[in-house]
């Protein structure tokens, strides 16, 4: 649980640092906008006014009738946007000549540099009061292109500021609900995603104690399904596994204990026998030792399929003449054969195949195949085998006319500790371990039977 409520609280802190990030970039360009917006806006009101001013100016008094005293007096007077901006006319060395603000008469005004070629745009700070204004200059020129005196407008943005401050503050409280919102949004996100997810891990750890049978009531979306889904095949697998295991012990204990009873009864009536009748000594050691044979058997199998589980298997490839050694298997096969009046055939385009593999290790899968293949024929029958080259495989084709696998059971014969419904001895290994060798040969096996009809087994090895 603690993980859980440290993915959620990870997630709402990294979430919730993005959307201060973002609201504050937001924030920002807003302050930035609402600033250029409205001192731009009070910025065009004012030139557009002090335009019209000097163009009246122009039209009507730059003549020689009027100095720049009189002209001064008359744009002053005639100035009707008193709650706009203050009208000021200076002479050139800062003075003001005429205001419509008596006050600021006394006053010095420092005149910027390029008031003789362009409008000069200010910003500053009253000195008595600390109050912010914006200043607009032009030039008034005599008919000599000459200044005479400079037109100064200005105004507070006090007013303009309080309404920049209102606006910003409302979209702060905008922001900090859309917040709100969005942490809401985020807990509840978070739960649908760390939900499911804490239900998946209380199902492992029920699976990690041995309750093989739990299961994930699947009710979710997107990937958590999937890996719903996949936890839920993983629990069926081992289910399997473990059903396999189970009966893999229960068959192993019942195949050990058949030949040790056999070892064990014929062991006690030999000693408790008359060691004179030699007959009946020889048959019960061949017994035994035929028994020791099938224990051994068991044994190499089981010890040869722990080193496949646990990768230690290791191969000695050599070149290999598959011909010669398919040839040598028939041979020691022949005696077994004849018990079951059994013909083994071996088809061959080929006098000499050579291929690149572990000789025992493929004298093994035959071997294994071979023996599958002999326990499950009739009386009277052949086992062919048959080699091809196909493409970059060669492929060994042992050919039987037995009793056949039913559909439902070949999926499944190669999987280890699989026996099916067969009553023949054995640890369900031996397909299970010639496939593995296989793999790690770049081959394969693949089983091709039809119930009662018989059974064909291809072995594919590269042909290298």
């Amino acid at each position: 649980m603690n993980k859980i409520s440290g993915i959620k609280r990870r997630w709402f802190i990294n979430y919730m640092l993005v959307v201060v990030l973002v609201g504050i970039i937001i924030e920002g360009f807003f302050l930035v906008g609402l600033n250029k917006f409205y001192y731009g806006n009070a910025s065009n009101i004012i030139m557009n006014r002090a335009k019209v001013t000097v163009e009246f100016y122009k039209k009507y008094y730059d003549t020689e009738f009027y100095d720049i005293n009189e002209v001064a007096q008359i744009l002053v007077n005639n100035y009707t946007d008193n709650e706009i901006a203050e009208i000021q006319i200076l002479d050139l060395d800062g003075n003001i000549i005429e205001s419509n603000n008596k006050f600021s008469l006394d006053d010095k005004v420092q005149i910027p540099e390029g008031i003789e070629s362009k409008i000069v745009e200010k910003r500053a700070l009253m000195n008595l009061t600390g109050e912010k204004t914006l200043s607009i200059y032009m030039p008034l020129k005599n008919k000599s292109d000459e200044i005479v005196g400079v037109l100064r407008y200005i105004t507070s943005l006090t007013l303009i500021d309080k309404a920049i401050y209102r606006l910003f503050l409302y979209s702060l409280i905008l922001l900090g609900v859309l917040m709100l919102i969005l942490s809401v949004l985020s807990l509840f996100f978070t739960r649908t995603i760390i939900n499911p997810i804490y239900k998946i891990i209380k199902a492992t750890e029920k699976l990690a104690k041995g309750e093989y049978n739990t299961r994930i009531k699947n009710e979710f979306k997107d990937e958590l399904k999937t890996l719903a889904d996949s936890v839920n095949l993983m629990a069926e697998k081992i289910q399997e596994s473990e059903k396999s295991k189970n009966e893999f012990i229960s068959s192993i204990t019942h195949e050990i204990r058949t030949p040790l009873t056999s070892i064990k009864g014929w062991g006690e009536t030999i000693i408790t026998g008359d060691f004179s009748d030699k007959d009946e000594i020889e048959i019960g050691l061949n017994i035994i030792i035929k028994e020791t044979d099938r224990l051994s058997s068991m044994v190499e199998e089981l010890l040869e399929f722990s080193k496949l589980e646990a990768g230690n298997l290791i191969l000695y490839k050599e070149k290999t003449d598959i011909i010669l050694l398919l040839k040598d298997i028939i041979s020691i096969y022949k005696g077994k054969f004849s018990k079951k009046k059994i013909d083994g055939v071996l088809n061959s385009e080929f006098d000499s195949l050579l291929l690149n593999v572990d000789s025992n290790r493929i004298r093994q899968v035959i071997i294994n195949i071979l023996e599958n293949a002999y326990k499950f024929s009739n009386y009277n029958s052949k086992i062919i085998i048959d080699v091809k080259k196909e493409k970059k495989y060669v492929k060994i084709a042992i050919i039987d006319s037995g009793v056949g696998i039913s559909k439902e059971n070949l999926e499944n014969v190669k999987k280890r500790f699989f026996k099916g419904s067969s009553k023949q001895p054995g640890s369900g290994l031996g397909l299970a371990i010639s496939n593995e060798i296989m793999k790690l040969h770049n081959g394969e096996i693949s089983i091709e039977s039809k119930l009662h009809e018989g059974t064909t087994v291809n072995i594919l090895l590269l042909n290298e």
